[in-house]
């Protein structure tokens, strides 16, 4: 009996210790700890095995999270749930597919895996290849501006990143000859306000 009183002492001092932290969102704008697992997709098809002929619909069928012309259009409940594994610190995999509204293929489709600790983001190339990144952090970022002094429709985007910083410093040195961006980043999630 004591061993389990000493159990849920500790597990309630970590949840308290870990609502100290930066908390993620849902659409209904509850923190997403707070909703309940669900389970995610597992995919029959690896991204090298997917068909050129990979619509969107297929994309949806198979539990995509798909964007069409760079904002969310399907699977915010999977995307929500991903980040519901992620926050529990559980391993969970989430695809991600572009579509632009005019190309019935995919733009980029991608696989965005998260172990525990760490995320690795696999993009399917156009020659087939698969290209992979490793990331320490998944950062949601909201504004009006893509970058510094360019204004933009108002968003929430989710970005790997190897340092947490904000949007405005993801883009130092960015568009400027000479310069390059000071912090690897890779805009996984947009959703248009």
């Amino acid at each position: 009996m004591k061993k389990i009183f000493l159990i849920l002492l500790s597990l309630s001092l970590l949840l308290v210790f870990a609502a100290c932290g930066e908390e993620a969102v849902g659409p209904d704008g509850q923190p997403v700890a707070e909703q309940p697992l669900v389970s995610l997709p597992e995919y029959a098809l690896s991204l090298e095995e997917l068909p050129a002929e990979y619509d969107a619909a297929l994309a949806k069928e198979d539990g995509c999270v798909i964007f069409e012309n760079g904002d969310v259009s399907s699977g915010q409940e999977l995307w929500d749930s991903f980040l519901a594994h992620t926050k529990a610190e559980k391993a969970a995999t989430i695809r991600l597919a572009e579509y632009d509204a005019e190309a019935a293929a995919p733009r980029l489709i991608r696989d965005l895996h998260f172990d525990g600790k760490a995320y690795t983001l696999r993009s399917l190339q156009e020659d087939g290849s698969v290209q992979e990144l490793s990331y320490p952090y998944l950062s949601r970022y909201e504004g009006d501006e893509i970058a510094p002094g360019m204004p933009y429709e108002p968003f929430i985007r989710y970005a790997l990143v190897e340092k947490k910083v904000s949007w405005s410093k993801l883009f130092e040195g960015f568009g400027q000859p000479g310069k390059e961006a000071a912090i690897s980043f890779e805009i996984v999630y947009t959703d248009l306000l």
